[in-house]
């Protein structure tokens, strides 16, 4: 047993653990850990695992549900998280065990009130994303977990969470996020995944009752390889016939998707079997075509196996080949391969029932023929040759619009990106089919569509031989058109149909060039401070805001004045978010988190262009911009967040460094707030020398407030916003005790006068923290701030 105190410097050293904590030990011993610190104090006799546990109870206390019970300030979860994963390098199995058992059963969250089912929810939400960052961060560690943790303690934890369908809040995002985990368990322990398929299997085909398909749906998540696809295949061709049908389209399901996660995870290998079938593999695969297609007696059933049969059949290249070729086929068992081949072909340009699958099932014979190279003269491209005109046709052909039904599992919109993708992949050079997704008039899902696959092709791993992404520059005109008309949909505005450009383009001035980048990029800050919009949304407009303040980028605002461009466009940008900060009080740290990166990427454009980073600075808005954000980061400082106050503070050291790059400049400007910089490089360092408890960071920072000595817009506003705010809190505080002791009080009269305030029983102290932060906050800067102000209002 290791026990010796050096075991957790050099292992910690290793980690560089990110997370802040200070926390006290059961066995009296302190230990504290904090972003890059390297020093770590337990007692000798203490073991690992206590360690590892300590952290791992931390996230626990964190978590939505366990912090909904406490008062206690809240650490950052991504901080937390960040260190776990680093752990898991070290003490995998342990970490992973400990994160099973912070997971809320079904039956738990079935008792729970609405509000709680959310939180709880929540929780296992953030669990499960924890645990499949350590799976992906140590792929190979999942290899020596032992079996005891393996089966009886992750995999009921994971697959529950698949298996069951229960109607809870974020139940999709949950899935998706243990099949992840699933995966990766796959890969090592396929044996053990698969036998519970297989129990579950030979249950359903000795019982009447096939309504519990739960462990079938494991299927869709497993990392296959030819051998493991081959066991899979030959276990389904003996239980098909005994299943009854839910089991057997459970079956027919889960074996669809599973071949895809082949192709896509491994298509080295699966271009291996093209170039060199698998007479055994192709075997299985038609055996269980012929059983599917006799189960295919309706239009419906047909709906259901067609897209299996499809993934079957690319299992077999020899057969393909004799019906691509037009060989003879006299073998029934080939024959019927080809008459499927027909009937889907024929369905593109019908208009009968099976239309809507045959578009669907010939999308992924075109996506399946862009894993082959083009030299290889697969049989699937030659097959995708066949239909991909027709394909098109039906897809996007304005006058008779295609749409997906509603109980498909794929939207319209995906299934069309994903012909645009393929399409590109195949032959860049003939897509003239998909230029009616560029024209304004056109339908949105058109649009949407063209977008959707722009951005599959610019972000999925490329394969060596596919088209790579500049191939679309050309289109980048018309995508910022769609672009800009979208976001003056979103903000009701009356610019739509005007095209405007982000670009060098030698035929406009430069003023006009500002103007359209201006319009741009306030177009992608006002869709991320658009609570309304879906968060995907808002998270997509997010990154290409951070893309658009990279230094490179930067000067494409403006070749002709990039400087002076920088500061006019990006003040705005700064006066959006600081006034969005403002109005939504002291919970928007995930947004300050972000105008923080945004602050990072300014001064690393300023220190680029030092010497001319004043040009441009005098203009009123930069003015405004600095005003703002003073404003914001010292309100913030009373948050009782500790990691809202820590960001806070280390945005004061990224606002003193764009500063003395001005001031440093050949013509630098004068700054009111330049004169209070001493303070808040002052207040910055706090950030980094962060080891005690929230009240002790409180008490440093009043200290350095009282050390203001020259009043600045930013101060005052910051001051009088926070005073308002406590004015607020004050009256309810104050009369909270009457109300709720008052035993005459009519209740509706009660209701009414309890409608205006948050205030509660269960959030009480949190609010009386938040009043004693507030308060400090006001007395330390009110010697520099009141100077100014005549009279207070009272109000309670």
């Amino acid at each position: 047993m290791i026990t010796d105190s050096t075991y957790f410097r050099s292992n910690v050293d290793h980690c560089r653990c990110e997370l802040l904590c200070i926390e006290q030990c059961g066995t009296g011993a302190l230990l504290v850990v904090k972003s890059d610190v390297k020093f770590y104090t337990m007692q000798r006799e203490s073991k690992s695992d206590d360690w590892v546990k300590l952290v791992l109870q931390r996230f626990r206390s964190q978590l939505p549900y366990e912090s909904s019970h406490s008062q206690k300030s809240h650490e950052s979860l991504d901080h937390i998280k960040g260190c776990i994963v680093s752990l898991s390098e070290h003490n995998f199995a342990m970490v992973v065990a400990e994160l099973a058992s912070f997971f809320k059963e079904p039956s738990f969250l079935s008792s729970l009130s609405s509000e709680k089912m959310m939180l709880a929810s929540q929780s296992n939400r953030n669990t499960l994303a924890t645990m499949a960052k350590c799976f992906e961060q140590n792929p190979d560690k999942c290899a020596s977990l032992p079996d005891e943790i393996l089966n009886k303690q992750l995999l009921p934890g994971i697959c529950q969470f698949i298996t069951q369908s229960n109607g809870f809040p974020l139940e999709a995002e949950q899935k998706a996020l243990a099949g992840r985990i699933l995966s990766h368990i796959s890969v090592h322990h396929f044996s053990a995944l698969f036998n519970r398929i297989v129990i579950r299997l030979h249950v359903l085909a000795r019982t009447e009752d096939n309504s519990d398909t739960g462990d079938i749906e494991l299927i869709r998540h497993l990392h296959v390889n030819i051998s493991s696809l081959k066991i899979l295949l030959q276990e389904s061709i003996q239980v098909f016939k005994s299943l009854k049908k839910f089991g057997q389209l459970a079956l027919v399901c889960g074996l669809e998707k599973a071949i895809w996660n082949w192709v896509e995870n491994s298509p080295e290998e699966f271009a291996q079997l093209q170039r060199q079938p698998s007479p055994e593999l192709s075997d299985y695969a038609e055996k269980l075509f012929d059983l599917v297609d006799n189960f295919a007696e309706s239009s419906k059933r047909k709906a259901a196996v067609w897209p299996l049969q499809i993934m079957l059949l690319i299992l077999c290249p020899n057969t393909l080949k004799q019906i691509a070729t037009g060989e003879n086929v006299l073998d029934s068992c080939k024959a019927n391969k080809k008459e499927f081949l027909d009937h889907l072909k024929k369905a593109l340009t019908s208009t009968k029932t099976l239309t809507e699958i045959a578009a669907v099932v010939c999308v992924n014979l075109c996506k399946v023929a862009t894993y082959m190279k083009p030299e290889d003269n697969s049989v699937l491209c030659f097959l995708v040759v066949e239909i991909l005109n027709e394909l098109k046709t039906l897809l996007f052909n304005a006058s008779k619009p295609f749409s997906v039904g509603s109980g498909s599992f794929l939207t319209t919109d995906a299934l069309m990106a994903d012909c645009f993708v393929s399409s590109f992949r195949i032959n860049h050079r003939n897509n003239q089919h998909f230029d009616i997704c560029l024209q304004p008039d056109s339908p949105i899902i058109y649009h949407l569509a063209f977008v959707r696959g722009t951005s599959s092709i610019v972000k999925e791993a490329s394969l060596s031989w596919w088209p790579k992404a500049e191939v679309l520059h050309p289109k980048g005109p018309a995508l910022r058109h769609l672009f800009l008309s979208a976001c003056s949909r979103v903000q009701n505005a009356e610019q739509e149909g005007q095209q405007f450009r982000l670009s060098q383009n030698p035929d406009l001035h430069g003023w006009e060039i500002q103007k359209n980048s201006s319009q741009v990029i306030l177009g992608v800050v006002n869709l991320i401070l658009t609570p309304s919009l879906p968060d995907d949304i808002r998270h997509e407009a997010s990154q290409a805001l951070l893309c658009f303040f990279q230094s490179d980028f930067i000067e494409m605002w403006n070749p002709v004045t990039p400087i002076a461009s920088f500061w006019a466009i990006s003040s705005q940008v700064m006066v959006s978010f600081a006034e969005f900060l403002i109005g939504h009080g002291s919970h928007g740290t995930g947004l300050l988190h972000y105008l923080r990166a945004l602050t990072l990427r300014k001064n690393e454009f300023l220190r680029k262009h030092k010497e001319q980073a004043s040009i441009g600075y005098h203009i009123p808005i930069c003015n405004v911009a600095q005003t703002k954000l003073e404003e914001i980061f010292l309100t913030f400082l009373w948050s009782p967040d500790v990691e809202t106050v820590l960001i806070s503070l280390s945005c004061f050291g990224h606002m003193c460094n764009e500063l003395e790059i001005i001031q440093n400049s050949d013509s630098p400007n004068e700054i009111p707030t330049a004169q209070d910089m001493h303070v808040y490089r002052s207040l910055s360092d706090e950030a980094s020398k962060f080891r005690s408890g929230r009240a002790a960071l409180q008490r440093r920072i009043m200290a350095l407030l009282r050390q203001l000595d020259r009043q600045t817009q930013g101060n005052l506003q910051a001051w009088e916003s926070t005073y308002t705010k406590w004015q607020k809190l004050t009256y309810d505080l104050a009369n909270f005790a009457k109300e709720e002791t008052s035993s005459t009080m009519d209740v509706q009269k009660y209701l009414r006068r309890k409608s205006g305030s948050k205030l509660n029983m269960d959030n009480l102290q949190a609010f009386l923290n938040e009043w004693t932060y507030m308060t400090g906050f006001l007395c330390s800067l009110g010697g520099v701030c009141l100077t100014s102000i005549q009279s207070l209002r009272y109000s309670y």
